[in-house]
C-alpha cells in the first residue's frame, strides 16, 4: 500500500510506482489530510 495512503486512511483501488502515487475514492477528511501533507505534490 502506498506509504501516503495509508497515512491518510484510504484503501487505494490502483498504486502506481512509476510516478510513487495512488487512485482510490476519498472522503472530505482523506482529502483535508493529503491537501495538507507536504510530501504530496499535486493538489485538487
Amino acid at each position: 500500500m502506498s506509504g501516503l495512503a495509508q497515512a491518510a486512511g484510504v484503501t487505494p483501488k490502483f498504486v502506481y510506482s512509476i510516478v510513487n502515487g495512488f487512485a482510490g475514492s476519498l472522503n472530505e477528511g482523506h482529502l483535508n489530510a493529503l491537501t495538507n501533507n507536504p510530501n504530496v505534490a499535486a493538489r485538487p
